[in-house]
């Protein structure tokens, strides 16, 4: 996330120095780093594609790793969204996806 993020210098003040000096931090908050271990739960990734807080290639990413660990998943991208979801139809959407999701696995 630090190369596509509008907050990088943000995050390297939080973990100690920027991704090329260690990163452990970053390296340990990436969902890459435990797939193996954590991503057994299925998922529902929802994203804003004019997210520039979490860039939309993080959504991706964790989708990405469900599906290679064949986790039960969905990927619903808004491409007219931020980082909230604030139109009225999207947020309608939105809701209808996440009601229908909690619905099939809860």
């Amino acid at each position: 996330m630090w190369g596509s993020t509008d907050g990088a210098y943000y995050w390297e003040l939080r973990n100690g120095g920027p991704v090329w000096e260690g990163g452990g931090a970053l390296r340990d908050q990436s969902p890459a780093t435990y797939a193996r271990q954590v991503l057994s739960t299925p998922m529902l990734v929802t994203h804003g594609e004019r997210d520039y807080r979490v860039p939309v290639s993080q959504g991706y990413e964790i989708y990405k790793l469900l599906q290679r660990r064949e986790v039960q998943s969905r990927l619903v991208i808004f491409p007219d969204e931020n980082h909230w979801v604030l139109n009225g139809e999207n947020a309608r959407v939105h809701m209808k996806e996440v009601l229908d999701w909690l619905k099939k696995y809860l």
